[in-house]
């Protein structure tokens, strides 16, 4: 039988999830500048090319964070890292090692600044989808 403490806990989690995804939704409506030219840079240069199965999501929701763009089943996310991220260097380590630690996520980081310049958008991309390709080749 599940007792009231266990039943609250759940309840909880679950909200917790559902706030999680709704603003998800809305960061998918209404990205940055960066996170949108990324997407479309991933969209064109790195799904495509992916076997299948592989393929990044936007704004994917991983309790209790959201993550910019996120490939399931190699367990690879990229961040975008904003003017927000600033002077948040030891948040972002913690989050970084605490999915690497629970979830076996890998993080890719890319400044906003970065993300601007082609070569560099096209270099990152390609590191990122050689990576994946090894991951694979690992298995």
């Amino acid at each position: 039988m599940v007792s009231y403490f266990e039943q609250k806990q759940k309840w909880r989690r679950i909200n917790s999830f559902n706030k999680l995804k709704r603003r998800a939704v809305k960061m998918i409506k209404v990205p940055t500048e960066a996170e949108a030219l990324l997407w479309g840079t991933i969209q064109k240069e790195v799904n495509c090319v992916l076997p299948e199965g592989y393929y990044f999501q936007r704004q994917y929701v991983l309790s209790p964070f959201i993550l910019d763009f996120y490939c399931r089943k190699a367990g690879v996310c990229i961040e975008v890292d904003g003017v927000i991220h600033e002077g948040s260097v030891a948040d972002d380590a913690y989050r970084d090692s605490f999915l690497k630690r629970n979830f076996g996520v890998v993080t890719f980081r890319v400044k906003n600044e970065d993300v601007y310049n082609f070569n560099f958008r096209v270099a990152f991309m390609k590191k990122t989808t050689n990576y994946i390709f090894n991951l694979i080749k690992a298995e």
